[in-house]
């Protein structure tokens, strides 16, 4: 499979498909107390989030580097900013939504703004609010981010790759990802570059002809990746 080498070096091991479930938009509180309970929940899972951050930059800057942490003092700009979470409170004030459907509502809005934007660069921040946002949905209902049973090696298989994600794997044995989406200038590129990942992006096929357990070659140097390589093609790669 051919795709863009965002992160260069080899990787070689087996499938793990991570993808994300979506949260079910959940409307129909009309309560006045409800939407004070959940603007409540809300208020909670904001100042969670802005903790995890703090600690994942912390953790970057001991690992890597200050440069390569700054991805998480942007995801503390982007928590808040007015503009996202006064708007987060009007969906679940005036729409009568739960705080993760309002969440969701508001990714959805910059999801189609950030569509328009003829530049690349701008257009791949918008991973950095969806990480965000993410995570926020992760807090309300309590899931553990990190919580993936993963032996190894392992090449991870996503459809997108956030900037969280590649600092919580790194506490596994993860030597290559595969994406369907995300480019080289995007953060978890940046982290994945950091942390000495190998790392192609582009992989549209990747849903349909990879399976778990699958054994894959990752070449982040011209972008290609194997799946089921045939013995010489593995000998030459190791």
């Amino acid at each position: 499979l051919r795709g863009l080498p965002v992160s260069p070096g080899v990787g070689i091991g087996r499938a793990f498909r991570l993808y994300d479930i979506p949260v079910a938009p959940l409307v129909g509180h009309r309560e006045e107390e409800a939407a004070l309970e959940e603007l409540a929940r809300l208020e909670e899972a904001i100042r969670a989030t802005a903790e995890e951050l703090q600690a994942l930059h912390e953790k970057v800057v001991s690992q890597i580097g200050p440069e390569e942490a700054a991805v998480f003092s942007a995801h503390e700009a982007i928590l808040s900013d007015p503009a996202i979470t006064d708007r987060t409170r009007r969906e679940v004030v005036e729409n009568q939504k739960t705080a993760a459907a309002a969440l969701q509502a508001v990714l959805h809005h910059y999801e189609e703004l950030f569509s328009r934007l003829p530049d690349e660069y701008l257009r791949e921040r918008l991973a950095d609010l969806r990480d965000v946002i993410r995570r926020l949905i992760r807090n309300l209902s309590r899931q553990d981010a990190d919580a993936v049973n993963l032996g190894g090696p392992v090449v991870l298989v996503c459809h997108e790759l956030l900037p969280s994600d590649v600092v919580a794997l790194t506490e596994y044995d993860i030597v290559g990802i595969v994406t369907q989406t995300g480019g080289a200038t995007s953060h978890a590129a940046l982290l994945a570059r950091g942390f000495g990942i190998p790392a192609v992006s582009g992989i549209e096929q990747a849903p349909e002809v990879i399976a778990n357990g699958d054994q894959l070659i990752v070449d982040g140097r011209d972008g290609h990746v194997f799946v089921h390589p045939d013995a010489e093609t593995e000998k030459s790669y190791r």
